[in-house]
């Protein structure tokens, strides 16, 4: 319990020194170990350049694509739903939300079936 407290600290104060700036311009996203399902994805745009979606490498080594139901607003809160794979091979459907601040970094709640866990990471 206090790793987790200590990572989110950590992970709070690296989001207050990030630079800030907006969402079109970003490729990928990365989860934070323990704190987030996907590990490495690649961003999905619209025609407006606004981040619809994203699909990649989750830290079960499986795979995850996470679809919001609007394009990604920064400082607000952006429900989703996501299907994937765990450890290759076992599937999993969830739903969440994440909030977005303007320096690119997430913090959220998902559920992995009925279980809910922390979503922190960042579009790079």
């Amino acid at each position: 319990m206090k790793k987790l407290v200590f990572i989110l600290l950590l992970v709070f104060i690296a989001m207050q020194s990030a630079s800030f700036a907006a969402l079109e311009n970003k490729k990928v996203e990365i989860g934070i170990p323990y704190l987030e399902m996907s590990a490495i994805s690649f961003l999905h745009q619209d025609a407006n350049k606004q981040v619809t979606s994203f699909t990649g490498v989750n830290w079960s080594l499986g795979i995850t694509h996470r679809m919001y139901f609007e394009p990604v607003k920064v400082n607000e809160i952006n429900m989703s739903w996501e299907i994937g794979t765990w450890a290759l091979i076992i599937p999993y459907i969830g739903a969440g939300g994440d909030y977005v601040w303007d320096n690119a970094w997430y913090a959220g709640i998902g559920l992995f079936y009925i279980f809910p866990y922390p979503r922190v990471g960042v579009f790079l």
